[in-house]
């Protein structure tokens, strides 16, 4: 895993997947391609950057999946259980894929974790979702 830091906006590169922190939101930019080594790769960056950042504070995380197309078997599995793994407050997902909101879904219920999840045509709607939220507590 390749690490770019910037000391305003910490980034981990993965391939061409992200994984940054913009103020209270873990960000993550998923390929169009996702496997088990991916997912967790992914997983684990934003999973280390809250823990770096902000630690002892829940986050919202904002999922961008908007051009995947694809989430293999051995990456649903590998993402299976890692919830517990550290607070999230809400999750917004953008998906532009059926197939792949349907396996989100799946995840996301399997984890117990669908009422605190949002599916996004866009970022930008996402991104309002959150920031909306955030600003009423």
């Amino acid at each position: 895993m390749n690490f770019i830091f910037n000391k305003w906006l910490p980034c981990y590169a993965i391939e061409v997947s992200a994984v940054s922190l913009e103020g209270h939101i873990v960000i993550i930019v998923a390929p169009e391609h996702i496997d088990g080594k991916t997912a967790l790769e992914l997983n684990e960056g934003a999973i280390d950057l809250q823990r770096q950042e902000r630690p002892d504070q829940a986050t919202d995380w904002l999922t961008d999946l908007s051009r995947t197309k694809s989430f293999s078997l051995e990456a649903r599995q590998a993402l299976k259980g890692r919830e517990e793994l550290i607070e999230v407050r809400r999750h917004a997902i953008v998906v532009s894929s059926t197939f792949v909101r349907t396996i989100v879904k799946f995840i996301l219920h399997a984890g117990g974790l669908e009422d605190r999840a949002g599916f996004f045509a866009n970022r930008e709607e996402a991104l309002a979702w959150l920031n909306h939220l955030h600003q009423e507590e």
